[in-house]
């Protein structure tokens, strides 16, 4: 049976279409959102953005788009640049998880068969992130101000 890891996944393609880089002159770093399909006893949404160096946010969500998630729907779950690909990541874990507990408790996880997809019509968005700090004495913690699509 064939594996994929849906981490090295998102952080080759991040890599290849959105390299890391710094503000423009309105604050907007360029970023890229995964949608991840989670389909167990109800499909659901993992998006996932990522920008600049190493700043990560996730939205575990039932909408379909990343533009009907309101701003506080998002997690901001990294900010360091030797950590964004494993702890920034770690929903997609939690999510399965959870999902197989809902498919059936009994059964290890590892035993059960949960298709997590990107969605062939919309794997991928290229846009733009405004984050801003949201704690003056922790300067990693950060929290999104807008998202918008590339022009």
């Amino acid at each position: 049976m064939l594996k994929i890891d849906a981490r090295e996944i998102i952080c080759t393609l991040r890599d290849r279409l959105c390299p890391p880089g710094g503000q423009d002159a309105d604050g907007y770093y360029d970023g890229i959102i995964f949608n991840l399909r989670v389909d167990s006893i109800r499909t659901s949404h993992l998006f996932i953005a990522i920008c600049g160096n190493s700043n990560v946010f996730v939205a575990h969500t039932y909408k379909w788009r990343w533009q009907d998630i309101p701003i506080s729907g998002w997690r901001n779950t990294s900010n360091h640049d030797s950590c964004w690909r494993t702890d920034g990541l770690r929903l997609i874990s939690e999510v399965y998880f959870d999902a197989a507990r809902v498919m059936n408790p009994n059964v290890a996880p590892r035993d059960l068969d949960i298709d997590c997809s990107f969605a062939i019509h919309s794997p991928w968005d290229l846009v733009k992130i405004k984050h801003q700090s949201c704690d003056p004495e922790f300067h990693y913690r950060r929290e999104l101000v807008d998202i918008k699509g590339r022009s």
